[in-house]
């Protein structure tokens, strides 16, 4: 509906489009992920990964009682630096400082990549810190989605998809 919507579809398009949608869930999101372009398969994987590391990372944390400063869900621009392929950072480095408008820049990059690479499984959740685009937590669409991707059918389809990589979510 959101791709029909922001295509400028008229409410006859809409209504086909909801007529097409599959009865159940399971179809839907294997759907969803059957048109996911094949080139992003392995990032979309990546990202899906890096979303479950964080998740339990921040569980292990609250479980030492630090959950306010470590929350469930990364901030969009935590999320770029865990995605970033580019960025290399070593614990000797000195501190990266960045001005606004390169936070901006680099955000909005993530949230254009995690619409084109995950098929609306990921969004961004209202911004908590009040701190404009950057503050956005990436999480689920829904629940729902999450136990799709994470099941026992589908979680080693994700895992196989990242292999190739040199990546480590954790």
């Amino acid at each position: 509906m959101l791709e029909g919507l922001s295509n400028s579809d008229d409410l006859i398009d809409l209504k086909l489009r909801i007529e097409e949608l599959p009865p159940d869930l399971k179809t839907l999101f294997d759907n969803l992920l059957n048109r996911l372009d094949k080139t992003y398969f392995e990032r979309a994987c990546q990202a899906f990964r890096l979303l479950r590391a964080w998740r339990e990372a921040a569980a292990w944390i609250a479980t030492f009682g630090y959950r306010p400063i470590f929350p469930e869900s990364p901030t969009l621009l935590q999320f770029y630096f865990a995605d970033n392929r580019d960025v290399k950072l070593d614990l000797n480095d000195s501190l990266l400082i960045l001005s606004q408008d390169e936070i901006n820049e680099k955000v909005d990059l993530m949230r254009r990549r995690l619409v084109t690479r995950c098929r609306g499984f990921l969004t961004l959740t209202a911004d908590t810190a009040d701190n404009g685009t950057s503050g956005k937590q990436v999480s689920y669409l829904h629940r729902t989605a999450r136990d799709f991707i994470e099941s026992d059918d589908y979680w080693p389809l994700v895992v196989k998809g990242t292999q190739e990589a040199d990546f480590n979510p954790e």
